[in-house]
């Protein structure tokens, strides 16, 4: 009895090494075509996250310029005191739009000019 189970076990773990093997080689064989698909997603990704705070400051400025001069118009308000007010958020949007700008350009410029290290990065925190 005991030669059998000897002989099965032998079978099961040169299965269990074959299957090792057949996956390592498909994995090996499927590795750059799975880099080049992870930076490309990373390059729309953060291609979007960086250009979208821009896309809502221009769009929050435009809005917000024409309400102000259509509720300084109903209001006569001075010229001198719409430019005023006008600067004041433009200024605070400005900052809002670098503060979130700054934050996506790091990966914003690794994805597109150091994509090896993007996909470094990215291995990393999957090992955490």
């Amino acid at each position: 009895m005991k030669p059998e189970l000897s002989n099965k076990l032998i079978e099961i773990l040169s299965g269990i090494q074959s299957s090792i093997s057949q996956a390592k080689d498909f994995t090996v064989e499927q590795l750059p075509d799975v880099a080049q698909q992870y930076i490309i997603y990373g390059r729309v990704v953060e291609t979007f996250l960086f250009g979208l705070p821009l896309f809502l400051f221009f769009a929050t400025q435009i809005l917000f310029w024409f309400l102000l001069r259509k509720v300084t118009r109903s209001v006569n308000l001075s010229v001198r005191e719409d430019l005023l007010t006008g600067c004041i958020f433009s200024g605070l949007g400005c900052v809002i739009w670098l503060f979130f700008s700054v934050l996506a350009f790091s990966n914003f410029a690794m994805v597109w000019f150091a994509p090896k290290l993007y996909l470094l990065k990215g291995l990393a925190s999957l090992v955490h």
